[in-house]
């Protein structure tokens, strides 16, 4: 009878454990703690360059640390002002920030025109995009990051960045998005 007692004191505790999505995130991800990357989808379309016709920036809640707000992060596509070399059918970042964005992950939802466009597609849910279709560069603070890559005349594109003292997951922590962002 004790046998059996430990076997159903195991299973009861089996069960519990898996009804709490932070223990078994916790266990999952070594204890590491994660949460949803900040997010900016902009889009131009027409021929239309410089800032997006559309832009979005989604600010999660549970962000860990401080951060770069969504609306100081400027995009810009087919940027001559940054062209000197031929390369004014470009994505260009700006960051107005004073802190250092360690990771900016980038993927593209659409994109057409023109020179095309050089960047990894994202996935359905954007957030969901595999690590092999981003592509990703340090934005330093208060600085232009030119090129990230050839553009056509129409752009869709997604970017996620962490906050200071954490980077994108990009599989380490299982069972989370690759786009989410981990605690260092």
């Amino acid at each position: 009878m004790l046998r059996t007692g430990r076997t159903l004191l195991v299973l009861l505790l089996a069960v519990a454990v898996s009804g709490c999505p932070s223990i078994t995130d916790a266990i999952a991800g070594g204890g590491k703690k994660t949460y949803q990357s900040l997010w900016i989808n902009a889009s131009w379309s027409g021929g239309r360059t410089g800032t997006p016709l559309e832009s979005k920036g989604v600010t999660p809640t549970g962000i860990i640390g401080s951060y770069c707000p969504v609306n100081s992060v400027v995009l810009l596509n087919h940027y001559a002002t940054y062209g000197p070399q031929g390369l004014d059918n470009s994505l260009v970042i700006n960051s107005n920030c004073s802190s250092l964005i360690m990771e900016v992950a980038l993927c593209a939802t659409a994109g057409s025109g023109g020179t095309g466009n050089s960047f990894g597609i994202c996935g359905v849910d954007p957030r969901k995009t595999s690590p092999n279709n981003l592509l990703i560069y340090p934005l330093p603070p208060n600085s232009t990051r030119n090129p990230w890559g050839r553009t056509g005349l129409s752009l869709d594109v997604n970017i996620f960045y962490c906050a200071t003292g954490s980077h994108m997951n990009l599989g380490e922590v299982s069972g989370k998005d690759a786009t989410d962002c981990v605690v260092d």
